[in-house]
């Protein structure tokens, strides 16, 4: 995995409507829980990333693990599975560009809850984020968090 700490470099973002070159705080200026964030904010948490790769297959997050990062899919694809490697194992969710997985042990401070697993080779921005203090002066952040577990509560009641 290779890792270099973010700054005001310029990130390669790959979709299938625009091949671009921008900045980590543009590139996070189009994640959702960060669009509502005023511009001196976004500096401040852009120049906090860290670029790391994942090749095809590689663990992104181990569940049981404790862990103070978020993470950021610039590109490529992952997917969250309850019980990797085992008999009850589960998808629970896929994820692409733009999307963020690992902010629920930033909020509990609780172990992992599921592993994510990198479907092709994913290039993704991680963040050490003190999220709670980030709640306290933003609470559009809260919001977006909130609108994301309903989305995410959702997706599991569909296996039940």
């Amino acid at each position: 995995m290779a890792e270099r700490k973010g700054s005001t470099d310029s990130i390669c973002h790959f979709s299938e409507n625009r091949s671009a070159t921008m900045s980590e705080k543009d590139f996070l200026s189009e994640v959702a829980i960060f669009s509502h964030m005023k511009d001196e904010d976004l500096t401040k948490i852009a120049d906090q990333t860290r670029h790391e790769h994942f090749d095809k297959g590689e663990i992104i997050i181990s569940e049981g693990d404790h862990g103070s990062k978020l993470f950021i899919i610039i590109s490529g694809q992952a997917e969250a599975v309850k019980n990797l490697g085992g008999k009850s194992e589960r998808v629970l969710g896929s994820f692409g560009p733009h999307s963020y997985v690992g902010e629920m042990a930033l909020i509990d401070d609780l172990p992992r809850s599921a592993s994510v697993v990198a479907k092709e080779d994913t290039h993704i921005l991680s963040l050490e984020w003190d999220l709670r203090k980030e709640i306290e002066q933003s609470p559009a952040v809260a919001v977006e968090l909130l609108r994301m577990f309903s989305l995410r509560i959702r997706a599991v009641e569909a296996f039940i």
